[in-house]
């Protein structure tokens, strides 16, 4: 869902690359974001919580390692 802009701001994203790379820059390279199926039950939760979403989720972010310059 981390790919989901009604869901997550890109900038946090960029806050979320860093407070990794604080830990271990390890954790930005071998990031993977999840990826919600749209299963109807799924679907009939996000919109009971508000969210009306566009599908496919994947959307055209980076991955977090190239918000920070990380090489993989």
């Amino acid at each position: 869902m981390l790919l989901v802009k009604k869901i997550v701001e890109p900038q946090e994203r960029v806050e979320l690359a860093r407070k990794f790379a604080e830990i271990d820059t390890k954790l930005v390279v071998n990031f993977e974001g999840e990826v919600v199926d749209p299963y109807d039950s799924t679907l009939a939760r996000l919109k009971a919580a508000g969210l009306d979403l566009e599908w496919p989720l994947r959307q055209s972010y980076k991955p977090l390692s190239d918000l920070l310059c990380f090489k993989r």
